[in-house]
């Protein structure tokens, strides 16, 4: 009642039966009476009253019956000012899969995420839940059901959670860690969401948050020497401004930036200090030469395709490396990557929608460095005009909260997200949540039934004024293709 903003009424209804002969219309009260008692309702002959309640169901207004009736049923206002009052609840979108079934009355959910309606402005959603909750079975029974209807879905995958399923749908799965399943040249211009927003000068602002990442230790005076010599790197190529024609193979590599820095240290007219600067670039930047660590991640032409309809970036290697370094940049890139994607996807005017699924998001919240957080915080308020949508999954609301900083980008992830599942959490994560959000906060009796919620059960937030809980259905063959 609280959270549909509903009224209860009590209500008696007058029925008027009708039939052929008396036997049949014995046989159709009995019948209905049965019914009726199985749900809850009392009924009420109205012996002696026949007369005053035929009356009150003819179409003119009398209030004798009301003032004489005894059987009344409370039920909520919407399901009398609708007509409805013995119907069950059940969201029923024309195109929608079996989600599951709504708890209260056993209702059926056959939901459709890309539904848009004056209530359903986006589909985004977000999905939490502690482990073994039920959180990773209702995405991939999502992903069963986008796939089927043709559409694009990226994956972020931190624990190694969809290659299996990844593989059994013949997608692409990338190693995001591992040379072997592609590089992304860094050096390459990607397009941002907004291509008219899309030049070399945004670009060269993107290389040097790059470097930035990889390259810790530069100074700014050697940021700013770098910085120059990139831009001749582009000069040599005859690269000027963005342009989407160009192919992988002629946009400039790390080796090409490698061989200038060593040719500038050469020139006998560097001074000695430039010189000396020139030298320490030399010597961050070898790591970055053919056959050195860090090259075999970003030093070549890329070699990435999302051409699958199913494509998933494993940070399975990355997140156990322990190395925060290579970690960030290899993010910063791919989100960089992604936002072309999305660009392309638009540009295609494909009638099928694209979906961003971030599994364990928690993992990709860096409190130094919030470069994931806040793209994850620009795609759910921008993905909705990309004909896309974001599914933001995690097991730890606790690292959304955070301070302040962390705290703005996690708030707007949610209030974005149209669609919201809430499996079996914790007291502290509880706390948390309610934290982020902004209106309509979990009533005590949901912070209870959440604490003690069993696997699949979970409080599915439909819209900001309605929410219901649901049991995630699951057949034989989803448990198969899942395991």
């Amino acid at each position: 009642m609280q959270t549909e903003s509903d009224s209860l009424k009590s209500i008696s209804l007058n029925i008027l039966f009708t039939a052929k002969t008396f036997q049949e219309l014995s046989h159709v009260i009995s019948e209905f009476h049965a019914f009726l008692s199985n749900n809850g309702f009392t009924v009420n002959q109205n012996f002696y009253q026949q007369k005053p309640a035929f009356i009150n169901l003819l179409p003119q207004y009398a209030s004798e019956i009301k003032e004489i009736s005894s059987s009344q049923q409370i039920i909520p206002l919407s399901s009398l000012a609708t007509s409805f009052p013995f119907s069950y609840q059940n969201i029923t979108d024309p195109k929608g899969f079996l989600l599951g079934v709504i708890d209260k009355n056993n209702g059926f959910c056959t939901f459709d995420i890309n539904l848009r309606t004056s209530e359903r402005t986006n589909s985004n959603m977000f999905i939490i839940g502690t482990s073994g909750s039920g959180k990773s079975f209702t995405t991939k029974k999502m992903i069963a059901q986008l796939l089927l209807k043709k559409q694009k879905i990226i994956i972020f995958d931190p624990e190694r959670e969809y290659q299996t399923l990844t593989q059994k749908f013949r997608g692409s799965w990338i190693d995001t860690g591992n040379a072997s399943s592609g590089t992304i040249n860094p050096f390459q211009i990607f397009a941002s969401i907004d291509e008219n927003n899309t030049n070399i000068a945004q670009h060269y602002h993107f290389l040097e948050e790059f470097f930035k990442l990889t390259t810790p230790d530069l100074t700014g005076k050697q940021l700013s020497i770098l910085m120059n010599l990139v831009k001749k790197t582009y000069l040599d190529k005859k690269i000027v401004s963005f342009d989407k024609t160009l192919k992988p193979s002629q946009y400039p590599t790390f080796s090409s930036l490698i061989t200038l820095i060593n040719k500038e240290r050469g020139l006998s007219s560097n001074s000695p200090l430039i010189s000396l600067d020139l030298e320490t670039l030399s010597l961050l930047f070898n790591r970055f030469a053919k056959n050195n660590e860090d090259s075999f991640l970003w030093n070549g032409p890329t070699k990435i395709s999302l051409s699958s309809q199913l494509t998933t970036f494993d940070f399975y290697t990355l997140t156990q490396s322990g190395n925060k370094r290579i970690f960030n940049a290899q993010m910063f890139l791919i989100l960089k990557f992604i936002e072309n994607e999305i660009r392309l996807h638009k540009a295609s005017k494909s009638p099928h929608h694209l979906t961003i699924i971030i599994d364990e998001a928690h993992l990709l919240i860096d409190r130094n460095n919030p470069i994931a957080l806040q793209f994850i915080s620009q795609l759910a308020k921008r993905i909705r005009k990309y004909n896309g949508n974001l599914i933001v999954i995690t097991q730890n609301i606790n690292d959304f909260v955070g301070d302040d900083s962390i705290k703005k980008y996690s708030t707007s992830i949610i209030n974005n997200c149209q669609y919201s599942f809430f499996f079996k959490l914790n007291e502290e994560d509880i706390n948390s949540l309610n934290t982020l959000l902004s209106t309509n906060k979990l009533t005590e009796n949901e912070c209870l039934a959440l604490s003690i919620a069993e696997t699949g059960r979970c409080l599915f937030k439909f819209s900001n004024k309605k929410r219901f809980w649901l049991h995630i259905s699951s057949s034989d063959y989803e448990k198969e293709l899942f395991h």
